[in-house]
């Protein structure tokens, strides 16, 4: 069983979520509101969501 697809789209999901926990910790410390935490995250999740949906299954 090869276990490289799935890793892969395991790895783009975790990009974006990563992706989006960074920015908007960004945003938060430079704006000092809390909620673009949240919403870069939603955006991250997304994003990893669609990379992860079109990763190459072989």
């Amino acid at each position: 069983m090869d276990d490289g697809p799935r890793k892969d789209g395991l790895n783009r999901l975790g990009y974006g979520i990563g992706g989006g926990l960074a920015v908007g910790s960004a945003v938060w410390v430079l704006s000092g509101t809390w909620w673009w935490l949240l919403v870069f995250l939603a955006v991250g999740l997304a994003l990893g969501l669609f990379l992860r949906a079109t990763t190459p299954e072989s």
